[in-house]
């Protein structure tokens, strides 16, 4: 994640063409991250109160599906992708 955030926002000739991609790819993989803690902390949590593996893997598809939905309405309201 830092070296695609230094070659996007840096000032180099051989990427100066894809900086756009880069920042785009650097924000999939950020969000990425973000959905997957959502769902292993909502998986964990739900197993460390001693539901089954399907208990943990339903709350943590609940929670990544409410991250996207945020992302649903934030894209809608204020535009932040593309």
């Amino acid at each position: 994640v830092g070296a695609l955030v230094v070659l996007s926002v840096g000032n180099f000739a051989v990427v100066e063409g894809i900086s756009g991609s880069l920042l785009g790819a650097l924000f999939a993989v950020v969000g990425l991250l973000v959905t997957a803690f959502v769902f292993l902390g909502a998986y964990f949590g739900v197993r460390g109160r001693g539901l089954g593996n399907a208990h943990g893997v339903a709350a943590g598809s609940f929670a990544a599906g409410l991250v996207f939905l945020v992302l649903i309405a934030v894209q809608l309201l204020v535009g932040v992708i593309g």
